[in-house]
């Protein structure tokens, strides 16, 4: 019986720091996985689909569709960034500033401002009144000169525009590129770039400065056919008011009377930043 009792000892023994020694591997691997995928630097780290990420391409994915149609900037691109950019719309920048793509007030900027420390203490980044102003202001963003070479571009050649951005100066991080690839792939967001092809309303390029077409969409984000636009033009506007016509964009319009987009926005009461050919705006308090 003693000998029976060593022996049921030993076992027991023996299986106790057999699940110690098991407990200690899984956490070692997850803590591994953890700092892994922690790491800013080296190769990209591949990390499991996040259920704020996905969430975050529900809410804005038609958005990027529509500024694709709009200016060729591939949905894919514009999602990827809006994700690593603003941690899928959980940073400080887009709660606070609904600035999704950090990006920095310049000398032409002329909207509300937030500051914060970046690369320099109390840097300005621009403001909006809600998302989507980020969202049409990234894309207008692009279409610096410096970004000209991305439009000669497939638009459905997120590889080279992932890279592409980088190259031109966007961010500094030198993973930029691979990590936007990274995450297009991931969530597939190289889908919504087929959606944002059809009905494209890019008219023509000229050395990188886009001419757009502005015409009327629905609800869903498609081209509606209208035959009213021509006698709507036709009529007198009043002053102190402006009829959209093709090639129209609020930023644009903005620029050309002086005033805020934000202003133009909360003068006519507008839901969206989308305008439409024929549209009569306030464009003066």
């Amino acid at each position: 019986m003693n000998n029976w009792k060593i022996f049921t000892l030993c076992i027991i023994t023996l299986s106790l720091a057999s699940c110690s020694a098991s407990k200690t591997s899984v956490n070692s691997q997850s803590k591994a996985s953890v700092t892994s995928s922690s790491a800013g630097g080296g190769s990209v780290t591949s990390y499991p689909k996040s259920n704020s990420t996905q969430q975050y391409i529900n809410k804005y994915k038609q958005i990027a569709v529509e500024e694709m149609r709009r200016t060729g900037i591939p949905a894919s691109i514009t999602l990827a960034q809006g994700i690593f950019e603003s941690a899928s719309g959980n940073s400080d920048l887009a709660i606070k500033a609904n600035n999704h793509f950090g990006v920095k007030c310049t000398s032409d900027w002329n909207g509300e401002t937030y500051h914060k420390d970046d690369d320099k203490p109390n840097e300005c980044f621009r403001k909006y009144p809600h998302a989507e102003g980020s969202f049409h202001d990234h894309s207008q963003f692009l279409q610096r000169p410096r970004y000209a070479s991305l439009f000669k571009l497939d638009p459905a050649d997120y590889k080279g525009w992932a890279n592409g951005l980088k190259a031109a100066g966007y961010a500094t991080n030198p993973q930029y590129g691979p990590k936007l690839i990274e995450l297009i792939e991931r969530y597939e967001l190289n889908k919504f770039d087929k959606a944002g092809q059809k009905d494209m309303v890019v008219a023509s390029t000229n050395r990188g400065s886009l001419y757009f077409e502005q015409k009327p969409v629905n609800e869903e984000g498609y081209v509606k056919k209208t035959a009213s636009v021509p006698s709507i033009v036709e009529e007198v506007v009043p002053e102190g008011f402006y009829r959209v016509k093709a090639g129209d964009t609020l930023y644009g319009i903005a620029k050309k009377f002086n005033v805020k987009v934000e202003n133009i926005v909360t003068w006519n009461s507008l839901e969206s930043y989308s305008i439409e050919v024929g549209q009569k705006l306030k464009v003066s308090k």
